[in-house]
């Protein structure tokens, strides 16, 4: 989640995951990618966290929590039930100091190292079970 914040205080954008320094529509982790949305910011932590480390169902489980711990911060950032994070972020009234709290508030939510934590404890106990 911290890692959200950071590409959030670069470049916040409504309307598209991802967008260049030239405005162009790019993918999350396109390294000439220069602001982001909400969901694209997910997508690029992910990437950055280095997420071809894991097995799939570990990646899968990461991207829930990401998306729960959002879902569960713009609801009591707001007080209310957006329904997704794209509809948040590319709300008229929302802001990217909005973004910012509601990023801050989903990272106390999930615990700073809850994606590489998870990982790590799924790794532990797959290598247990087959030393066993």
């Amino acid at each position: 989640m911290a890692c959200m914040a950071e590409v959030l205080k670069r470049g916040w954008i409504k309307g598209v995951c991802a967008r260049n320094a030239a405005g162009e529509h790019v993918k999350s982790a396109d390294p000439d990618a220069a602001a982001w949305c909400l969901y694209g910011a997910s997508l690029k932590a992910k990437h950055d966290i280095g997420s071809s480390r894991w097995r799939w169902q570990e990646e899968v489980d990461v991207c829930i929590a990401i998306r729960r711990s959002l879902l569960r911060a713009i609801s009591e950032v707001t007080g209310r039930d957006w329904g997704d994070e794209v509809k948040f972020n590319d709300a008229k009234q929302v802001t990217r100091e909005d973004v910012l709290k509601v990023v801050e508030r989903a990272q106390r939510v999930a615990g700073l190292e809850w994606p590489l934590a998870t990982a790590t404890r799924r790794r532990r106990k797959a290598s247990t079970y087959r030393a066993s």
